[in-house]
């Protein structure tokens, strides 16, 4: 009787975790996500990147699945999706392709992590 109760307690106490852990639906990601975000801040290997490396630096994700990067006077498109199992926003511009951990998704911030073999970049986005 006593294992019994105790797995029915372990159980109910997991379903919150479990929950917590499970990260954003493709349908949670895609309303978040659509809009303009601009580039707050970027940390490349933990050093912060200085903030005119960083002006006007814009994104724009529209639900179609298309998206669109303004930096430094030149425009980038290419089409983007969301793996809900890795939690990772792919962009893809053609000869470009790279995968972004989304560390943080609400309707004001966008934070994601792109790593490569030489370094981790950490960009932190407000909502415009």
């Amino acid at each position: 009787m006593k294992s019994k109760l105790l797995t029915i307690i372990l159980f109910a106490l997991s379903i919150p975790f479990l929950h917590a852990q499970s990260g954003l639906s493709k349908a949670e990601f895609t309303s978040l996500i659509g809009g303009k975000w601009k580039l707050a801040e970027a940390l490349t290997d933990g050093i912060k990147m200085p903030s005119s490396e960083m002006d006007m630096t814009i994104m724009s994700f529209e639900s179609n699945g298309t998206y669109e990067m303004r930096e430094q006077g030149e425009s980038h498109h290419g089409k983007w999706s969301f793996n809900v199992a890795t939690q990772e926003l792919a962009t893809d511009e053609g000869e470009e392709k790279a995968k972004h951990k989304v560390l943080k998704l609400t309707k004001t911030l966008l934070m994601i992590e792109t790593k490569d073999p030489n370094e981790t970049l950490t960009m932190t986005f407000s909502r415009l």
